[in-house]
């Protein structure tokens, strides 16, 4: 079913076309963080060289204090960045 999107209820419309439209230049979603790591390595003057494992890590480790904290399904970038810092 097709909704009415002239709905003037309707405030915004989301689409899920990552997997549709996008493509991958890796094997696994957490591959491009090997990818990321020489950029991520210069911008932070060095201070960061294992990316690939840290972003992970970083990942994990805020879902866990979500749970603990304030369950919710999913955690932001701006979440995971912060406990990488």
């Amino acid at each position: 079913m097709i909704p009415d999107f002239s709905d003037p209820t309707l405030k915004a419309v989301s689409f899920d076309l990552f997997d549709t439209l996008i493509q991958r230049a890796v094997a696994q979603p957490r591959d491009v963080f090997a990818l990321m790591e020489p950029r991520v390595a210069a911008l932070s003057g060095g201070a960061v060289n294992n990316f690939q494992i840290l972003r992970p890590q970083a990942e994990r480790l805020t879902r866990l204090r979500r749970r603990v904290s304030a369950p919710r399904e999913e955690v932001t970038l701006a979440e995971i960045y912060q406990t990488l810092t």
